[in-house]
């Protein structure tokens, strides 16, 4: 008689009942797990929430240091650069560091004859400060022009050949009197250096700038508007210069801007 086959079923049991110890119950062990799972979550997240906070301080403590930073030299750099600039007189000016000066006044404007260009100017004087006497209105000029000058003006060295040399390019391109000759303002030194003679006594319907030693100042002649007498200390003083050409500046555009 042929024995009955019995299958043998394999249970099917759950990871809760695997693991589950003797008399725990599947389902209270599911609920274990959950809890456990729920605390490392929750454990999970507090360091992660701690490294934002730091994160952020550190960002904070970033910003503050930059704050300090701007304060401490930015604002100053840009204070300093701002007080270098200056309106004055009907011209823009900086104050540039010079190597073998302390500061040069840099000056641009444009040219007063009406061309369209700006013109540029340095002066070793603050133009703001500079007090030397003038009389007149420094606003009548003819084209074409002379230097005139005394044999004390001729003898120096120093400053002043300099100073001429910048007075005849203002002459010449920031006025727009064009040609400027040399001249004497002494009758001895014309013949010696076969110099024209010229003064503001003679009319010649030009331009004419006499320079002289004396009591510095700077003076317009009544009789001809269009010569101008710039009287020096000495041979280093190029104040009287520079004032006629800030003064000229100045009432060239009072009278025509």
């Amino acid at each position: 008689m042929a024995k009955k086959k019995i299958s043998k079923k394999k249970s099917k049991l759950s990871e809760n009942e695997k693991i589950a110890p003797k008399g725990v119950p599947p389902a209270q062990m599911a609920s274990a797990d959950a809890d456990k799972v729920g605390k490392l979550k929750a454990e999970g997240e507090l360091p992660k929430k701690k490294v934002r906070e730091g994160e952020d301080r550190q960002l904070l403590w970033f910003f503050i240091v930059v704050g300090v930073i701007f304060v401490v030299f930015l604002v100053p750099y840009f204070w300093i650069q701002n007080s270098k600039t200056f309106e004055w007189g009907g011209a823009d000016w900086v104050i540039e560091d010079d190597v073998s000066l302390d500061q040069l006044y840099h000056g641009r404007f444009m040219a007063l004859d009406g061309a369209n260009f700006y013109y540029n100017v340095w002066l070793r004087n603050d133009p703001r400060q500079n007090d030397v006497y003038t009389e007149g209105e420094f606003d009548s000029f003819k084209y074409g022009g002379y230097i005139s000058f005394t044999r004390d003006i001729q003898n120096c060295n120093g400053e002043i050949p300099r100073a001429r040399v910048d007075l005849e390019s203002f002459l010449k391109a920031g006025l727009g009197v064009g040609v400027i000759e040399n001249a004497a303002a002494e009758k001895k030194l014309a013949e010696e250096f076969n110099y024209s003679y010229v003064d503001c006594g003679v009319d010649l319907n030009r331009t004419v700038v006499v320079l002289k030693m004396g009591e510095p100042s700077v003076i317009q002649s009544i009789d001809n508007p269009n010569c101008y007498v710039i009287t020096i200390n000495d041979c280093q003083d190029n104040e009287p210069i520079e004032k006629f050409i800030t003064k000229t500046i100045y009432d060239f555009n009072l009278k025509y801007n």
